[in-house]
């Protein structure tokens, strides 16, 4: 299943592909859709052209939806075991060619329904999002990472790419910048836990402890 994601409440379903689809429904943020198949790539705001999406939801309706609001990983936990679900929602760009999160866009954070407020990294893209979470599920760190500080440049190649890993900290209390890590080592860059065995026991367990579970 995926999950509906926009920093709207409501997402208007369509009849057909294209904003000049007939609205025939509507969906709240966190709803599950299934996706039947993609249209046309459309661009209607920023640089960034998103797939319009044919899908199923609402016990069998079928229908259409900018991919723009379709979430590329969710994370649903009740952090304060209240019986409200937390939300957190990561959307990629540019999926055919590279791994590409513009910050703090493409990241939502619903804490017992509320929209929580990114903390400031400066506004740029990151090239890939991880969540690690606590054993008991009452916190997740997120770990962003942008592989592009320090890229050499063509009168220098033998300059180190350095990898530079942002850790922010979710709990029901709100978000908070925790840290970051920096290494030369580019195979942190690879789909595969960002934060080697090295750094782990620096930068994970002094806030989700010792046990917790990587998010792939």
């Amino acid at each position: 299943m995926i999950y509906c994601y926009t920093q709207y409440h409501l997402i208007n379903v369509r009849d057909h592909e294209g904003f000049s689809g007939n609205k025939i429904d509507k969906l709240y943020v966190g709803e599950k859709v299934k996706i039947i198949g993609y249209g046309k790539a459309e661009k209607i705001d920023g640089d960034y052209s998103y797939f319009w999406t044919n899908i199923e939801f609402h016990n069998g309706k079928t229908g259409w939806i900018y991919g723009k609001y379709i979430a590329n990983k969710t994370l649903i936990l009740d952090m304060d075991f209240n019986g409200v679900d937390d939300y957190i929602f990561l959307r990629y760009k540019n999926l055919d060619f590279m791994y590409s999160v513009d910050y703090p866009e493409d990241i939502m954070v619903f804490i017992n329904g509320n929209l929580m407020q990114m903390p400031s990294l400066g506004e740029r893209d990151f090239s890939h999002v991880y969540f690690y979470v606590s054993k008991y599920e009452d916190k997740v760190l997120i770990s962003i990472e942008n592989d592009y500080d320090g890229m050499p440049t063509p009168d220098d190649f033998n300059t180190d790419w350095k990898i530079t890993v942002y850790l922010i900290l979710v709990t029901e209390d709100g978000i908070d910048y925790v840290d970051y890590a920096t290494s030369p080592d580019c195979n942190l860059s690879t789909p595969i836990e960002p934060v080697s065995s090295e750094l782990k026991p620096e930068y994970i367990e002094p806030y989700l402890g010792r046990y917790y579970t990587f998010i792939e």
